[in-house]
């Protein structure tokens, strides 16, 4: 079975909450629902991520290789400055899903200026055009 972005992102709420309860809060899920998500991202990893002995839930030395990488993975899309530093980090930004006239935008605009290939699976033509007469010359110029 495949990670999700939810997983990784459930991860990220329980490290910085360290608190089941809590990073089930701050990701709008029930406590159960918030949980197994975790237990199938370990399931899945086949690795322990989560210490659940004592109160601390604590990340397991691995748990912590494993945020680190969600953390360069993950970003907010309404969030533009979360969306360019996601960029950064990257040689080329992937994306399958939409609607990108939506939520790509800001993507392809931080791509272009960042020199990061950006690859998509779309069917927006119109939006498609209309991004690259919008950045063309910007990816151009940064290498992208």
């Amino acid at each position: 079975m495949n990670t999700t972005l939810a997983q990784l992102r459930h991860l990220i709420a329980l490290a910085e909450s360290r608190s089941f309860t809590l990073g089930a809060e701050q990701s709008n899920r029930s406590q159960a629902a918030f949980s197994r998500s975790i237990a199938v991202l370990e399931a899945n990893l086949g690795i322990t991520l989560v210490d659940r002995s004592g109160h601390r839930n604590a990340l397991t030395p691995v748990g912590q290789t494993v945020l680190e990488h969600a953390r360069q993975v993950v970003a907010d899309a309404d969030d533009p400055a979360s969306v360019r530093a996601m960029v950064r980090r990257a040689k080329a930004i992937i994306t399958t899903v939409g609607p990108s006239q939506l939520y790509g935008s800001d993507l392809v605009a931080a791509c272009a200026e960042a020199g990061t290939d950006y690859l998509d699976l779309c069917g927006e033509p119109n939006w498609m055009r209309a991004m690259i007469d919008a950045h063309d010359a910007a990816a151009k110029a940064s290498g992208a």
